[in-house]
C-alpha cells in the first residue's frame, strides 16, 4: 500500500459524495482496512522508507500520512488539532489511527532548559543518576504538566477522543510505538544511503540530539544508555500507564508495553 500524504490528494482519491468512484472506494475497502498514519519524523522523514511507509507496504487497504519531520505531541496532539481530526476520522471510515509523538517535546532548548543548572557556566550542579534525571523530568511537566499539557497529557486527549470516535465505530483502535534501544550514545548516525535514504544527500548530519546536554548531567555513557532505554523500569511504566488514565488503560495491549 502506498500511503497519501495530504488531504487534497485523499479527497480526490475517494470521490464525492454518492459518487460511483466512493462506492467503488467503500466496496474495496470492505474487506480491506483504511489506516490513518500521524506522526513526527519516524512517520514522516521524506526520501526515505520511514516506519509508516515500512509498515504499510505489505498491507492491501488504503491508507494517509500526516505530520511533519520534528513535530511535537503538544502540537500535533493539541486541542485543535484533536477536534480537526475526530471530525476528519468520523467523516471517513479509518479502522486505525497509527501515531508517533512525543520524543521531540523533551529534545533540543526543551531539555536544555529543564537541566539549564547542570550545563550553567557558574559552579553546576553535581551529576545525578539515570533514575534521579527522569525525576527531574517529571517534576518539570514534561510527561504532565497537571494542565492537560506534557506528552502524557496529550496522549491522555488522545485517547479521549479515541473514546468518543469508538462510541460510533466500535472497531476502531489507536496504536503507538516505542523507540529503539540507543547504541551509539553521544555520536552522529552515519551518513549514508544505507541508513538514511536518499536523505542523506541533503542531509547536513543526524545527531545526537540527547547527549550534548545529558553529558552535564549524567555520570557517563552508560548512564545515558540507561536513561534513555525505552522499556524503562517497571516503576516508570506502570506510571506511565496511571498518568494515561485508568479508563484508557482498558483499551491497552499491555502484552505489547516494553514492560519489565
Amino acid at each position: 500500500m502506498e500511503l497519501i500524504s495530504h488531504w487534497i490528494d485523499w479527497r480526490e482519491a475517494m470521490g464525492s459524495p454518492n459518487s460511483r468512484q466512493r462506492r467503488a472506494i467503500h466496496e474495496l475497502l470492505e474487506h480491506r482496512p483504511m489506516l490513518m498514519y500521524l506522526g513526527d519524523s519516524w512517520f514522516s522523514t521524506p526520501l526515505y522508507r520511514n516506519l509508516a511507509r515500512q509498515s504499510a507496504k505489505p498491507i492491501d487497504g488504503m491508507g494517509i500520512v500526516l505530520g511533519k519531520p520534528g513535530g511535537l505531541a503538544a502540537d500535533l496532539l493539541s486541542k485543535s488539532a484533536l477536534d480537526s481530526l475526530e471530525g476528519r476520522l468520523l467523516a471517513n471510515d479509518f479502522d486505525v489511527l497509527i501515531v508517533s509523538a512525543g520524543g521531540n517535546d523533551s529534545l533540543s532548548e526543551r531539555l536544555k532548559r529543564v537541566f539549564a543548572k547542570w550545563a550553567s557556566d557558574k559552579p553546576p550542579a553535581a551529576k545525578i543518576s539515570a533514575d534521579r534525571a527522569f525525576d527531574v523530568l517529571v517534576a518539570a511537566g514534561i510527561f504532565d504538566d497537571g494542565n492537560g499539557g506534557g506528552i502524557l497529557g496529550r496522549y491522555r486527549a488522545l485517547l479521549q477522543m479515541a473514546q468518543r470516535v469508538r462510541a460510533q465505530r466500535p472497531d476502531f483502535r489507536v496504536i503507538g510505538h516505542t523507540y529503539a534501544p540507543l547504541k551509539r550514545i553521544g555520536q552522529e548516525a552515519d551518513l549514508t544511503v544505507a541508513n538514511i535514504g536518499l536523505l542523506a544527500f541533503v542531509k547536513g548530519s543526524v545527531g545526537p540530539w540527547l547527549w550534548s546536554v545529558m553529558r552535564h548531567v549524567l555520570a557517563d555513557e552508560e548512564a545515558g544508555r540507561r536513561a534513555a532505554d525505552p522499556a524503562g523500569s517497571e516503576c516508570r511504566c506502570a506510571g506511565a500507564v496511571v498518568l494515561c488514565g485508568a479508563g484508557a488503560r482498558r483499551d491497552v495491549d499491555k502484552g505489547h508495553l516494553p514492560c519489565r
